[in-house]
């Protein structure tokens, strides 16, 4: 895909400050982005084996949506590049990914009004070293019907729906009829109003592996309390579904209320290698089965 020196200017001027083929791959692009306006087009215009890289901090003005496809031997790569997007001007969820085989990495999600990311429909995508932070609901939620979704080495704190008085912002979630396979990887939930990971109503099973759930139900580090959140761990479902999910070499401790809860879910859990103490109410409640 060679460029012009006209339309690389032009590219310039609107805020994407590069486009250049990758090495030995004419079908592959590098989208190098320091605007809204420029990440906008790029993330509308990426093909299966194109990078998209942020190179400044961004304010976003309204959603940003990947709906956009790889395919399973080419992500598309959205490289964050250790940068920010500020979701703070408009109203509901920060980012919504419904399209497929996106890689997401290194990006930092903070301020939307409701919830930092949700990957909502779609599948095959991965996020890893994330942050989602100061939102208004949920940092990264897995919704609806996507599935096959890994979310690796990611953190997620400080995210607080004061509007419900705490009752639905948590860490993690995969909750009310996500799709099949499911996975965190060693992720860290903190200082969040509701739980550290919720799969109220998830339908399939989650697998939780080496991740760490702390001061969930505070919302800083003073231990400030909310009126309606919860402060479990690790919430696994709800008495609307029984699916058994697999917590392994987890840690869940000095949470609001209890490390591990099955609020409700009668299925018994695949729980193994796990630290769980120091938790305020309780450990493991009495009502999960494992």
């Amino acid at each position: 895909m060679a460029l012009t020196a006209v339309a690389a200017t032009m590219m310039s001027c609107a805020g994407i400050s590069s486009m250049e083929d990758v090495a030995g791959a004419a079908d592959r692009a590098t989208y190098s982005v320091n605007s809204a306006s420029a990440l906008y087009t790029a993330v509308g215009k990426a093909n299966p084996g194109d990078t998209i890289k942020l190179t400044a901090n961004i304010k976003l003005t309204k959603q940003l949506q990947l709906l956009r496809n790889g395919s399973s031997s080419k992500y598309i790569v959205f490289d964050g590049n250790g940068k920010t997007l500020d979701c703070s001007s408009f109203s509901g969820w920060g980012v919504k990914v419904n399209g497929s085989y996106w890689d997401i990495k290194k990006l930092t999600v903070t301020k939307a009004k409701d919830c930092g990311m949700v990957l909502q429909t779609g599948g095959n995508n991965k996020v890893s070293y994330c942050k989602f932070t100061s939102n208004g609901d949920s940092g990264l939620q897995v919704y609806n019907s996507a599935h096959d979704v890994t979310v690796t080495s990611c953190e997620s704190y400080y995210n607080y729906d004061s509007a419900n008085g705490g009752e639905n912002a948590d860490g993690f979630a995969a909750k009310l009829s996500g799709g099949k396979n499911i996975k965190f990887k060693s992720c860290v939930a903190k200082y969040n109003s509701d739980d550290g990971w919720d799969l109220y109503s998830q339908p399939y099973t989650v697998t939780m592996e080496s991740c760490t759930a702390s001061y969930n139900g505070y919302i800083n580090s003073s231990l400030k309390t909310t009126k309606n959140g919860d402060g479990n761990g690790f919430k696994l479902g709800s008495s609307k579904k029984s699916v058994s999910h697999t917590v392994k070499n987890c840690t869940a401790t000095y949470n609001l209320k209890y490390g591990i809860d099955a609020n409700g879910n009668t299925a018994k859990m695949s729980f193994s290698g796990n630290t769980v103490k120091n938790n305020k109410e309780g450990q493991i409640s009495s009502r999960t089965k494992y």
